[in-house]
């Protein structure tokens, strides 16, 4: 079936399931048939983790179709899953209404509200640091001409990076967490960051 599709729709990204992933001799074989190891999954870690597995390798594939490039794999659990409540204003601007992650209410304060739904226009895809100023320190705000907005948004994303930890994930501090936190909101360079999530945005009345 791999060779089939090889030939067939060679930018196909497959994603195996089986319960013999940790035999080396068929690991190899599929690799050699095309999709990478970390494409190899096994049914015998439970269901959610399965479901969480197979949902962030099916995130990385859209992206990669998408992009037409190999991109490496978060290292993280399970793939954070936000809902963006939108509504059009009579100026045609979107007015922001409300987010959800995994189907709870989050509240985000003014600052990280702007910064999320920056990034989330474009998950998994890089924001250059001079977007975000624009939209969160616009440079013709007269309040802002003392504001060093570098630190600034050094400080934004230390304290969201922290409540993704916390109230996304779920997760206690320690180091692992932290580094999965900044898999979620991530430095994609020097002066970018990257939201690594799935995103749907829903239009209200």
């Amino acid at each position: 079936l791999l060779r089939h599709l090889g030939e067939r729709s060679p930018d196909t990204v497959p994603v195996v399931l089986t319960a013999l992933a940790d035999d080396d001799r068929l690991r190899d074989e599929i690799v050699r048939l095309g999709p990478r190891p970390d494409e190899i999954l096994s049914k015998s870690g439970g269901l959610p983790g399965v479901a969480a597995a197979l949902v962030l390798r099916l995130w990385r594939a859209e992206l990669q179709i998408e992009r037409r490039a190999t991109l490496p794999l978060p290292e993280l659990a399970r793939l954070p899953y936000l809902r963006l409540r939108v509504r059009s204003r009579p100026d045609g601007a979107e007015e922001f209404v409300q987010m959800e992650v995994f189907g709870r209410v989050w509240h985000p304060t003014v600052r990280e509200r702007q910064l999320l739904v920056l990034l989330a226009r474009r998950p998994g895809r890089s924001v250059l640091q001079r977007e975000i100023f624009d939209v969160l320190w616009p440079a013709d705000d007269l309040a802002l001409d003392d504001v060093d907005v570098s630190n600034a948004l050094k400080v934004l994303v230390r304290r969201l990076r922290h409540r993704i930890m916390v109230e996304w994930l779920g997760l206690p501090d320690s180091a692992p967490a932290r580094r999965a936190a900044r898999q979620v909101l991530s430095n994609d360079g020097k002066d970018s960051y990257m939201l690594n999530a799935r995103v749907d945005w829903e239009p209200v009345g």
